[in-house]
């Protein structure tokens, strides 16, 4: 538990400034991951780390119900505008313990949420968790091969297909998006 109240804290204390440090970046890795979605829409779609909102204006074109998750207050204070705009539900969370029923996303995103988290496995477990039949995952993960590796195994041993993995050199992550 204190990993998750200094993350949270860290997040807290750089809400004000995250998009002039990280936006760019960040807007990056969605639209790559936008690439290789199928041109279809989306029931429910979980941004799972949804920091500022930076996602909700793309993510309402190809969802009908968008749910943005942080455990960080101050980024969902951040966020809360854009999700006003957008028709976006925000949630308080922790991507370790969704608070959401199981199989009720078919669109989970989540971008550069892993490396912060304490158990990679039990994230993944979770977001599985919550993953309709059919539905579609769409991470991004540091290109170190350590991360890859034990992600990608553990998508596996989740049942949870790779769909395709790509590594672009403009942006500083690795794309997966998988399917159950």
């Amino acid at each position: 538990m204190e990993d998750k109240r200094l993350i949270s804290e860290l997040y807290d204390a750089i809400a004000s400034s995250y998009e002039k440090l990280y936006g760019e970046e960040q807007l990056a890795k969605l639209f790559e991951i936008m690439k290789y979605l199928p041109e279809r829409s989306f029931q429910a779609v979980l941004d799972a780390g949804c920091g500022t909102g930076l996602f909700f204006e793309k993510l309402s074109e190809i969802g009908r119900e968008i749910i943005g998750l942080d455990l960080s207050w101050e980024m969902l204070r951040s966020a809360r505008g854009r999700a006003c705009r957008f028709n976006v539900h925000l949630v308080r969370g922790d991507l370790e313990h969704l608070p959401f029923h199981s199989e009720c996303f078919d669109l989970v995103v989540s971008v550069t949420v892993l490396p912060v988290s304490s158990s990679n496995e039990q994230a993944l477990l979770e977001l599985g968790r919550v993953l309709s039949s059919n539905g579609l995952a769409a991470l991004t993960v540091p290109k170190e091969a350590k991360i890859v590796e034990e992600v990608l195994r553990t998508l596996r041993q989740l049942n949870i297909r790779i769909r395709g993995f790509y590594e672009k050199s403009y942006i500083k992550d690795a794309v997966i998006i998988a399917e159950r």
